[in-house]
């Protein structure tokens, strides 16, 4: 049987250097590949507490300004905004992104926001009465409207949706 050694080098201090900044490499024996091997198990367990953890580090972020921005990277994020909304821009990157605008009025229609998803998601959730215009470009993703029509629909429109969707997707919620 082969037995490999995994090695660190280790800075340590020259003994008797006036600069203290003078070091030197010197490997050590740190743990052996059957060593490492054992440990899995343990890293099994880490890798599941952080994904327990990570379902309460999310929280919803009541934003007072008019324009909202919101990045999801290897995560997510989720927005609510206030009362008056201009527009804003929402980007997930391997995550998600989520803006709530059930409880906002628009000032000036139409208003933009820009979604942009790579290999995730952007959610927005919208009043049902509200005429909503999707301009995504999908690129092996998708863009969609979800909500159930109303039945007494405006023809001005009140939000317009750009962006674009790579290997993920953007969608209109109520």
């Amino acid at each position: 049987m082969i037995r490999s050694v995994v090695t660190i080098y280790r800075y340590d201090r020259i003994p008797g250097a006036i600069d203290p900044e003078q070091t030197y490499n010197r490997p050590y024996e740190y743990l052996t590949a059957e060593e490492v091997i054992q440990l899995w198990p343990l890293a099994l367990v880490l890798f599941g507490l952080s994904l327990v953890l990570g379902q309460y580090r999310s929280q919803v972020q009541h934003v007072d300004g008019s324009y909202i921005t919101g990045l999801g990277v290897f995560g997510d994020t989720e927005k609510r905004a206030s009362k008056l909304f201009t527009g804003g821009s929402l980007t997930a990157l391997f995550g998600g992104a989520t803006l709530d605008l059930r409880d906002t009025t628009l000032e000036g229609r139409p208003v933009t926001v820009t979604a942009t998803a790579a290999f995730g998601g952007v959610d927005l959730i919208v009043p049902r009465e509200w005429n909503v215009a999707l301009d995504v470009l999908p690129i092996f993703g998708g863009a969609s409207d979800d909500r159930l029509r109303a039945q007494h629909q405006h023809d001005d429109v009140d939000l317009i949706v750009t962006g674009f969707a790579v290997f993920g997707g953007v969608a209109v919620k109520d």
